[in-house]
């Protein structure tokens, strides 16, 4: 074979192996295109498949988000409530309470006289009290705690006749000493004369008999002899405790059964309050 045949030879298989490189560079380009479509459509989908989850997860994210908006708005609304009846539960107490507190001081209170009259205990004795204000009989100011042990408008102790005192006179109070009036105890004397000083009367202390007298070096004083003074006799009596005006008016006797002197003196004190105050006894 010549040296051109064989170069013809070379040069047509060039041309061959050019034509299929080409074609398989084509083959190759067109594969590699599709790949990168794939590969975008793969992306694509992923994509969605993610904005899709997304969405959902925002949904889900969002429901529950509202579910826990709704129920804490339970909450609080149930905890207003809560608030409310504990507040109103509250001012029910305390309006019990105050309703209580006045039945109970309400019912300590005794009203007599013109004065109000308050139950208290002193230590473990009870006592009714009442607080005299105002002026004594000479015009000056009055300030005067009386305490009585019984209640002044349940007292079983007659008053017969009419008090009258007159503050520029002398008041005596004359003991019978021979009745032993005295042994019953010298308290209510004691709170008499307090009583009697706080209105500014003037109280003095004597005795019915002429042997007392010498005794306790005191002046005797009866109904008999009062030389214009207010002259209470204190003695005992085998009847019921009483005070009773004699045939004048400027003298009373005390008449004490039972040691009720207590009860006595301080029915006493109590029509004193009444003359003085213009009310009934």
């Amino acid at each position: 074979m010549s040296e051109e045949d064989v170069k013809k030879e070379d040069e047509s298989l060039n041309e061959e192996t050019g034509e299929d490189s080409e074609e398989e560079k084509l083959e190759e380009k067109e594969d590699s295109k599709e790949e990168e479509e794939n590969s975008e459509e793969d992306s694509t989908e992923k994509k969605e498949e993610e904005t899709s989850e997304e969405k959902k997860e925002d949904s889900e994210e969002g429901s529950s988000g509202s579910k826990s908006e709704n129920s804490d708005d339970e909450s609080d609304d149930s905890q207003e409530s809560g608030a409310k009846w504990l507040v109103l539960g509250l001012v029910g107490v305390v309006v019990i309470m105050i309703v209580v507190g006045w039945v109970v001081s309400e019912a300590r209170k005794v009203d007599y006289v013109g004065l109000t009259f308050t139950k208290e205990n002193f230590g473990q004795i009870p006592i009714y009290t009442t607080q005299l204000t105002g002026q004594t009989i000479n015009g000056n100011p009055l300030n005067f705690k009386l305490p009585l042990r019984g209640n002044p408008k349940e007292s079983d102790i007659p008053f017969e006749g009419t008090l009258k005192l007159d503050g520029e006179r002398d008041i005596y109070l004359s003991v019978d000493i021979e009745s032993e009036v005295h042994e019953c105890g010298s308290d209510a004397l004691i709170n008499f004369g307090y009583f009697m000083g706080a209105l500014e009367y003037n109280l003095q202390t004597t005795v019915t008999s002429e042997e007392a007298s010498k005794e306790h070096n005191k002046s005797r004083v009866v109904c008999e002899n009062t030389n214009g003074a207010s002259v209470f006799i204190l003695t005992t009596t085998e009847g019921d405790s009483k005070i009773v005006q004699q045939g004048s008016d400027d003298c009373y006797n005390l008449e004490v059964n039972d040691c009720e002197l207590t009860e006595v003196m301080e029915r006493l004190e109590i029509a004193t309050l009444a003359y003085i105050r213009g009310e009934e006894l």
